[in-house]
């Protein structure tokens, strides 16, 4: 079994526009080998995978109305045996000066 941390969070301190907290978080695997998450509403739930591959999630934010992000950012988890696993967040975001 190989493990990969997976790091969520709300923008600006979990703040919604219009003050509807608190808001909920949930994972979701929508592509690659077969993995379990440990906690899918936690912020930073662990991924267990049987074998090395690529792991695709959703991240989901709600707010306590109900109402979901329209975007939910994607993760994509290049799980590797016997090194770091690497993490690539969709959308990129690029900050330049």
């Amino acid at each position: 079994m190989t493990d990969a941390s997976l790091r969520g969070g709300c923008r600006h301190g979990g703040t919604d526009h219009d003050g509807d907290l608190p808001l909920t978080l949930g994972w979701q695997q929508t592509g690659g080998m077969s993995a379990t998450l440990s906690d899918a509403a936690a912020a930073t739930p662990t991924s267990e995978a049987a074998a090395t591959g690529v792991l695709t999630f959703t991240l989901t934010v709600t707010d306590s109305l109900g109402l979901t992000d329209p975007t939910p950012d994607e993760v994509v988890v290049i799980v590797s045996e016997g090194g770091p696993s690497r993490w690539i967040y969709l959308p990129l975001v690029v900050n330049a000066p």
